[in-house]
Parts: C-alpha cells; structure tokens; sequence
C-alpha cells in the first residue's frame, strides 16, 4: 500500500508496543487541541491489519487506552 511504512507500526518487540503507545498519546494531544471536528477525526482514525491473534488483542488493548486518553483530555 503506497506510504504504509510511514505510518505503519509492526509489533515484534517490546520497544514496538512503547513506540505505538507514545504516538497514539501524541494524537490524542493533538487532537484535544484541534480547530475542526474534521481535524480530530483525521487524528483519531486508525486501521488495525491483521486479524489473528496479535491483531485481535491490540484492537482491545488501543480500546482502553484510547479511551482513558481521550477521557483524560476531554475528547469524550
């Protein structure tokens, strides 16, 4: 897919699951000082790629964090 690398996240190690945790925090700041309520959305869109187990439990996992995040700034 063109410019998947550049934003895509592989979780492979440790270092990976910290990496994708610092950058949803970053999009969650971000977004709780967007002008438009297109901005935010553009901010606070993602696509999970894959569907096994590793792809099932993320999905759940970015769920809470999210939500305690956006909860913690005021998105909610």
């Amino acid at each position: 897919i063109p410019g998947l690398q550049g934003y895509a996240f592989t979780l492979k190690e440790r270092s990976d699951i910290d990496r994708l945790a610092t950058r949803l925090n970053e999009l969650l700041t971000r977004a709780s000082t967007a002008w438009t309520e297109e901005d935010k959305k553009r901010l606070l869109s993602f696509v999970v790629v894959g569907g096994g187990p590793t792809g099932v439990d993320l999905l759940g996992a970015m769920r809470h964090r999210l939500h305690t995040l956006a909860y913690e700034r005021g998105l909610e």
